[in-house]
């Protein structure tokens, strides 16, 4: 054998060349035979699926996004007018039987007082003048609403007070 510097590769060459030749390997008739619609991996066709849903998705949840801020535009423009507390869709009409307080803290109060059957205490607030009984068929407009009660305005005499929910209707 000849004492010639062979590079890297021609000696990797070599070597697989041998070792090809010891294997045998050939492609396999199987690999032949794959149709172009087995060739595209099966995930792609679904995907294309997904995405068309999630587009769908998004269009109709920025077509509702839209119609909810126009709608809430409308209700905020139409609060601003001269007479708006006629043609104020969020106006309610005071109901007769009920509680109200100028104060949220009383109004708990006389919660706390009503579950215990302390009826010295609703006395008390009574006399004193910190509930009273809340008049029938006034226009309010709500300002604040919490769990079981409300703030409302009440429109002929601009007094804020604080009553319960069921205490106002449409």
């Amino acid at each position: 054998m000849e004492n010639v510097a062979y590079g890297e590769g021609y000696i990797a060459d070599k070597f697989f060349k041998s070792v090809g030749q010891e294997i045998a390997i050939f492609p396999k008739e199987v690999t032949k035979n794959i149709s172009k619609q087995n060739i595209k991996p099966h995930f792609e066709n679904n995907d294309l699926a997904t995405t068309k849903k999630i587009f769908k998705i998004l269009f109709i949840l920025i077509f509702c996004f839209i119609i909810y801020h126009y709608s809430s535009n409308k209700r905020e423009s139409s609060n601003h007018g001269e007479n708006s507390s006629v043609t104020n869709v969020n106006n309610y009409i005071t109901k007769a039987g009920y509680k109200a307080s100028y104060d949220e803290n009383t109004l708990e109060k006389l919660v706390k007082f009503s579950v215990h059957n302390d009826l010295n205490g609703i006395n008390f607030l009574t006399n004193t003048n910190e509930i009273f009984d809340l008049q029938s068929g006034q226009e309010a407009y709500v300002l604040e609403s919490k769990f079981g009660r409300v703030k409302i305005r009440l429109i002929n005499s601009g007094e804020e007070v604080w009553t319960f929910t069921e205490a106002i209707s449409d």
